[in-house]
């Protein structure tokens, strides 16, 4: 459905609300990445094949402030609501299985957009690299860490609808624009699109709590 939108940034400068105060998680996330990036930069970019155009650039499609500025990240997000309806909850992982099958079919039409976009905009012969929060090959939605730390964002809003601060019908109208992926499906994702090819895949952490203590 068609609508206004309205743009939220990153809270900017250095108070104790900032981005770059409460953004910890992700920086261990892209300190992990730098190594991957520089092997992958030496084992499969070739140098001379640019050296004629006599600039070589980088595109960040990361943070818009704070210290994780200059990393490059990602992190998928819908541009439409699911289509099933998802009464009494504002996310997918423990809601029926036709709203986790929406949410897993508006990712796949997202991402075939953002590769194709970014196709366009990488030279023959660059490389793109993401970084994901994702969940295990086969484990449930609602087994993974990042789903599970939001069942508390939740809660919180069902007892607000129970006190009468915001009503049902404001609630149902809210979901988070959120759906992670597994790496399998990152991986089809990929191979559906067909502009780029994968050179690895990486977990860089065995559970995503070990980037939020």
């Amino acid at each position: 459905m068609e609508g206004s939108s309205n743009a939220f940034p990153m809270n900017g400068g250095e108070g104790p609300h900032s981005y770059s105060r409460n953004s910890s998680g992700q920086r261990i996330f892209i300190e992990r990445a730098r190594k991957l990036i520089q092997e992958a930069v030496a084992e499969h970019l070739d140098i001379e094949a640019f050296s004629s155009s006599g600039a070589f650039l980088v595109a960040d499609l990361g943070c818009s402030v704070g210290p994780n500025t200059l990393y490059a990240e990602f992190q998928k997000k819908f541009r439409t609501r699911a289509p099933a309806w998802n009464k009494g909850r504002i996310f997918y992982p423990s809601a029926s299985e036709e709203v986790i099958k929406a949410y897993a079919a508006q990712f796949a039409k997202d991402m075939e957009v953002f590769l194709r976009a970014r196709a366009q905009e990488i030279v023959l012969g660059g490389l793109m690299m993401l970084t994901c929060v994702t969940r295990r090959d086969g484990a449930l939605h609602s087994e993974a860490f990042a789903n599970r730390s939001l069942d508390l964002l939740e809660s919180c809003l069902v007892d607000m609808v129970k006190k009468g601060n915001i009503s049902e019908e404001r609630m149902d109208e809210f979901n988070l624009p959120m759906y992670y992926a597994s790496p399998q499906e990152m991986k089809e994702a990929v191979e559906r699109n067909g502009h780029f090819s994968i050179k690895k895949m990486v977990e860089l952490f065995e559970g995503s709590a070990e980037a939020y203590p």
